[in-house]
């Protein structure tokens, strides 16, 4: 009996002794959760400068200097006033930050200013911020809202729209059936009186573990739609909205002026 109960402890001692080496090699810092059978390492956020909020550009309209898209885009003129760059055209070539270069496109008129509606690629994108920011994006996300002005009763069609701009596949891991989230909050506010409306109240989602995988240059865009509330007040609203991933996406903000509705 006496030698089964030390072999009880000797076992006892090398699990705990194996379990705090595991935590130590680990760097003591990763938590876990049990979910499903599964043991699940905790992920933060991604960090904000792998997000860009961004108007994505799929196909150009009543631009007669540029082509059709056949590729994603975004604007010069977008990527360059959130980083707060200058940048020129010369004769063959835009000249960002003084130092960047890059071929104008081939069919745009160098007579023309154009300088607002050069859509740039994956790529471009990639190579501008990484060299000048020094950071390496991996998404951009944009949200897109039919109004920025509304009564009360009026329907706002909403859309959502995620880019993988990275030269690799990624994967977003979820915990349940839910993807996304909006919410309608009064401007300024940040608490849980401020918020007017959410999508996913009241609604039911699986709670099986699942994943989205993005190849490189692959879209996803989901599409959803509220109702204004004829409850309320008159003023500024801002519309949110992010990915519930574990590396989760913040969307930008949309404002919305609400007024009452005119009889």
């Amino acid at each position: 009996m006496k030698r089964l109960t030390a072999v009880g402890l000797t076992m006892a001692v090398m699990f705990l002794v194996f379990a705090v080496v595991s935590v130590l090699l680990s760097g003591g810092s990763a938590e876990s959760v049990q979910a499903n059978g599964f043991q699940i390492e905790e992920k933060e956020e991604l960090p904000e400068e792998q997000i860009l909020n961004l108007p994505i550009v799929e196909e150009i309209e009543d631009i007669e200097d540029i082509e059709d898209l056949e590729d994603p885009g975004i604007l010069l003129s977008e990527l360059a006033d959130h980083f707060d760059w200058d940048y020129e055209l010369a004769e063959d070539q835009v000249i960002v930050e003084e130092s960047k270069q890059f071929a104008r496109p081939a069919d745009a008129d160098a007579d023309d200013d154009i300088s607002d509606d050069i859509p740039l690629d994956a790529g471009l994108v990639r190579t501008l911020v990484q060299e000048l920011e020094g950071i390496k994006p991996l998404f951009v996300a944009w949200l897109d809202a039919d109004k920025t002005s509304a009564e009360s009763g009026d329907e706002v069609e909403v859309e959502m729209k995620v880019w993988n701009i990275s030269e690799e596949e990624q994967t977003l891991n979820f915990r349940d059936g839910q993807v996304y989230d909006l919410l309608l909050l009064r401007e300024g506010g940040d608490d849980e009186d401020e918020i007017k409306w959410r999508w996913s109240e009241g609604r039911g989602f699986t709670m099986a573990l699942h994943s989205k995988t993005f190849e490189p240059g692959e879209i996803r865009s989901w599409q959803e739609s509220f109702e204004i509330d004829e409850a309320l007040e008159t003023g500024i609203y801002q519309l949110e909205g992010w990915i519930t991933a574990e590396e989760r996406i913040e969307f930008n903000p949309v404002p919305i002026e609400i007024s009452g509705r005119e009889d």
